[in-house]
């Protein structure tokens, strides 16, 4: 998914017709929870927001091509997955394929790559950035929300592997990772990995809160610009953070004069010039809230938000109810870990809507998916 969004979808195709190959006549083999409910009725939920969308066509076309996109993704992997050694074996290809990612993200550091947009860094405020990587997803705030996942996902692994190749393998695709995410100077992923770190070391393993002592030692490293952009953590004074906060005024006076429906799928682009009390430039294009919360409830409404919200946590109470019972291995340390992963997405949305990308939705579903089938498989265990 991080490497190629084109040959994911081909695959993805390809799936679903193999999948539809392999299901014997009369076999109904779809796997039915309350789940599928709530999914339903998000469905409808943004399907009826369509309506109210300034361009039926446009939020018709990509509500199809995204939600459904998604939906499928989610549905096969929920409905295919059928061992443990199966989940296992997409973790580690989703490993491996982060460690690509994150590998040519630090090569693109090194070797000084141009950035792709002279809008990703304030260069009055922060003269010492000369760079911030994207490897493959072409954006650096994209490109640390995506490796905060797979950190997380990590830090819940690699405490409770046994053996010592495994755990030096983990090491390698944890440290590329964190190395990588420095590079890509997202203040908000890292405020995002310090809380899940917080939440993983109180929750699952203390030992995970020492790995706080490394933030002195990044510092020492990169010195002013990495305290510099610590520091506008608590003093957003660049362009980039006063951006942020007009778009949340606008998107709030947004959900204000449409609350309950929202202003159609995938609409805010069509529909900002209308609240634009910021920025100078008509022609400039603001595609979304940067906020994940606030964008979902304007484009589908305070309905719209809430049973998407239930779907999530519906998921990760699914991982709560494992944890707590006796069968915490090997269950509950795969199922932390994706949880892990999709909390890290859930923060990232505070400051960005990270999950506008279709590479970093189709894994967010991914994760939920592969919950949802562990939680199967621990059932008839």
């Amino acid at each position: 998914m991080p490497l190629s969004v084109w040959v994911t979808n081909l695959l993805l195709v390809i799936a679903a017709v193999l999948w539809i190959h392999k299901r014997k006549p009369g076999n109904n083999s779809f796997l039915r929870t309350k789940i599928d409910l709530w999914i339903l009725l998000f469905t409808v939920v943004a399907a009826a927001s369509i309506f109210v969308s300034p361009d039926w066509g446009f939020s018709t076309y990509n509500f199809i091509l995204l939600w459904g996109r998604y939906l499928l993704l989610y549905w096969l992997f929920a409905n295919s997955v059928t061992s443990f050694r199966q989940v296992k074996q997409i973790i580690v290809a989703m490993l491996l394929s982060a460690l690509l990612v994150s590998l040519y993200g630090v090569f693109q550091y090194f070797s000084h790559v141009q950035m792709l947009s002279p809008e990703w860094i304030d260069k009055d405020q922060f003269p010492d950035i000369k760079t911030r990587v994207f490897s493959t997803l072409y954006n650096p705030n994209l490109l640390a929300a995506y490796l905060v996942a797979v950190i997380s996902l990590t830090l819940s692994f690699i405490g409770s592997v046994k053996q010592t190749k495994e755990k030096c393998a983990l090491a390698v695709i944890l440290i590329s990772c964190l190395a990588c995410l420095v590079f890509t100077y997202s203040r908000g992923a890292w405020l995002s990995l310090l809380i899940m770190i917080l939440l993983l070391g109180t929750i699952v393993n203390r030992k995970l809160l020492w790995s706080l002592m490394g933030v002195p030692a990044l510092i020492f490293l990169f010195k002013e610009s990495l305290l510099k952009r610590l520091y506008s953590i608590v003093n957003p004074s660049d362009t980039s953070a006063t951006l942020r906060i007009a778009l949340w005024e606008s998107t709030v006076e947004m959900i204000k004069e449409h609350p309950w429906l929202g202003i159609g799928w995938g609409a805010y682009w069509l529909v900002y010039p209308e609240y634009n009390f910021f920025i100078e430039d008509a022609q400039t294009i603001i595609y979304h809230a940067h906020n994940m919360y606030l964008n979902i409830m304007a484009e589908l409404g305070i309905l719209g938000l809430t049973v998407y919200l239930v779907i999530v946590f519906f998921h990760l109470s699914l991982v709560y109810r494992l944890y707590k019972s006796k069968l915490k291995q090997p269950f509950a340390v795969i199922a932390v870990g994706l949880a892990a992963a999709v909390i890290s997405f859930l923060i990232s949305g505070l400051t960005d809507y990270v999950l506008f990308n279709v590479e970093l939705s189709m894994m967010f579903w991914l994760l939920l998916a592969l919950i949802r089938s562990i939680n199967k498989l621990r059932v008839d265990y």
